[in-house]
C-alpha cells in the first residue's frame, strides 16, 4: 500500500476514559459499513516501543529503545522506517478484521491513545480521527463511581486520565490538520443525537442510517472492555 494511503479505512474514536465513547462506538456500528470491537489496544505497545518511555516491562524498556536505533543503523535504516513497518503491521490487523466482519472500515476505539495520537496520525496519514469530549466534571465524577468508589486515595492512580488526556487531546486539535479529525461533545450527543450522528457520518463519507442514533442491543457478552453500567441503563444516549 502507498504509504500516504496507509489507514483509509481506519477510524480512530479518542477520549478520555469515561467520556461516553463505548456509546458512541456502538451508535456508530450500527452502520452496515463500519467493523469495530469493544477496544483493541493493539497499537500501544509498538507505538510505546517507538517512544522508549511510560512502559512497564520486565527489561529496560529505555534501553529496548536504544537498542533498536542502532540495529536499524546498522541495517541501513532509521525509526522512520521502523514507523512505516510498525504501521503495514498494525494496517494488516485491522485489514483483517475488516475482512471477518464483512464490512468496509474499521473503528477503533481505545482512550488512551490519546498518549500516542500524533504518532497515529503520522503512522496512519488518511487515518480519521474522531475526538470526543466531555465536561471533565462529569468524567471525574464517572471515575469516581465506576472505578474509585468509597477509596479515594486510589483516584491517584486516573490523573493522566483526567489531567494529561483533555490537554493532548486539544493539542491534537490544535495541531492537526482540520481535515483529518472531527470534535464531538458527549452533551451535544445527548441533546442532539440524530444531528451530531448525522455530522460525523458527512466526515466519514459514509451513509447515514437510522438505527445509528441508537445502540440497544449491540453491547454483548463478546465485548470485554468498555462501559458496561452505563450503556446497559438505557437504548439512546442520555445525560447520566
Amino acid at each position: 500500500m502507498n504509504h500516504q494511503r496507509q489507514g483509509e479505512n481506519i477510524i480512530f474514536l479518542v477520549s478520555q476514559p469515561r467520556a461516553g465513547s463505548t456509546m458512541l462506538q456502538l451508535m456508530l456500528s450500527g452502520s452496515t459499513d463500519i467493523a469495530t470491537t469493544s477496544e483493541p489496544w493493539i497499537a500501544l505497545h509498538p507505538a510505546f516501543q517507538l517512544i522508549g518511555r511510560g512502559q512497564d516491562a520486565i527489561y529496560d524498556s529505555w534501553l529496548s529503545q536504544r537498542a533498536l536505533t542502532e540495529f536499524l543503523k546498522a541495517s541501513g535504516e532509521d525509526l522512520q522506517f521502523y514507523k512505516q513497518q510498525t504501521a503495514a503491521f498494525l494496517q494488516s490487523l485491522y485489514d483483517k478484521a475488516i475482512f471477518y466482519q464483512n464490512k468496509k472500515r474499521f473503528l477503533d476505539k481505545t482512550p488512551r491513545y490519546y498518549y500516542i495520537l500524533e504518532l497515529l496520525a503520522e503512522m496512519f496519514p488518511a487515518a480519521k480521527f474522531i475526538i470526543l469530549f466531555r465536561n471533565p466534571l462529569a468524567v471525574l465524577d464517572s471515575i469516581i463511581e465506576t472505578w474509585v468508589k468509597d477509596d479515594l486515595a486510589t483516584l491517584v492512580d486516573y490523573l493522566d486520565d483526567l489531567i494529561l488526556a483533555p490537554r493532548r487531546l486539544l493539542s491534537f486539535v490544535k495541531n492537526t490538520r482540520t481535515d483529518r479529525w472531527l470534535s464531538v461533545r458527549y452533551e451535544d450527543i445527548v441533546m442532539e443525537t440524530e444531528e451530531i450522528v448525522k455530522k460525523v457520518c458527512i466526515f466519514l463519507d459514509i451513509r447515514f442510517e437510522e438505527q445509528m442514533c441508537h445502540y440497544y442491543g449491540r453491547f454483548n457478552s463478546s465485548w470485554k472492555f468498555g462501559d458496561r453500567n452505563g450503556i446497559s441503563r438505557s437504548r439512546v444516549p442520555t445525560p447520566q
